[in-house]
C-alpha cells in the first residue's frame, strides 16, 4: 500500500503479448496510485522472435526483480510465462494467478505450484480448484465478485 509520498508498487504482468488489449484493461482495473502494472508488451518489439536481442530477456528479468509481485494470466499462458512463474517461485516473490475461462492450467503442476494466490470470478472454476492438493498450504484461492477486489488480493500477497 502506498501513501501520497510513495511511488506505486510495481507488479509484473506475465501474459501473452498477443493479449495486449486485455492486459491494458487489467491495468485499468488496478488503482494507479497504488500499483504500477508493468506490461512487457510495452518494451517488447513486435518483431520475429528469432531477431529479438538478449537485452529484451534481461529487461524482463530487471522488471521482475524490481516488482513486489507478479500476476500470471492463466487462461492463455505460454512457455515464457511458465519460465516467469518459476522465476517468481525461485525468488520467493508472490505470484497471483488469474483464470476466468479455462481450467487448462490445472494440468501444469509446476506453474500452479509457483502460485501464492489464485483469483477467479467464476464460481464453478473456484470450486474446481480450491481443493487442489498442489495449492494446499501455500496458495490461497479467492472468488472475486468484482475486479475492484483484486487490489486487496495484491495487498495480501505482498504483505505475506
Amino acid at each position: 500500500m502506498t501513501t501520497a509520498a510513495q511511488q506505486p508498487t510495481p507488479i509484473y504482468l506475465s501474459a501473452a503479448v498477443s493479449n495486449s488489449a486485455l492486459n491494458l484493461e487489467l491495468r485499468g482495473r488496478l488503482p494507479a496510485d497504488r500499483y504500477e502494472l508493468v506490461l512487457p508488451q510495452e518494451f517488447t518489439p513486435d518483431i520475429p522472435h528469432m531477431t529479438l536481442e538478449r537485452a529484451i530477456y534481461q529487461l524482463c528479468i530487471d522488471e521482475m526483480e524490481r516488482s513486489a509481485a507478479g500476476i500470471l494470466l492463466l487462461d492463455a499462458f505460454g512457455i515464457d510465462c511458465a519460465m516467469e512463474s518459476g522465476w517468481y517461485a525461485a525468488n520467493k516473490k508472490p505470484l497471483v494467478g488469474i483464470a476466468n475461462s479455462t481450467a487448462r492450467f490445472t494440468s501444469n503442476w509446476m506453474v500452479k505450484g509457483a502460485l501464492t494466490h489464485f483469483v477467479t470470478m467464476q464460481p464453478a472454476l473456484y470450486e474446481q480448484v480450491k481443493d487442489d492438493k498442489i495449492f494446499a498450504g501455500h496458495c490461497k484461492c479467492h472468488l472475486l465478485s468484482d475486479w475492484s477486489e483484486l487490489a486487496a488480493v495484491l495487498d495480501e500477497a505482498i504483505a505475506t
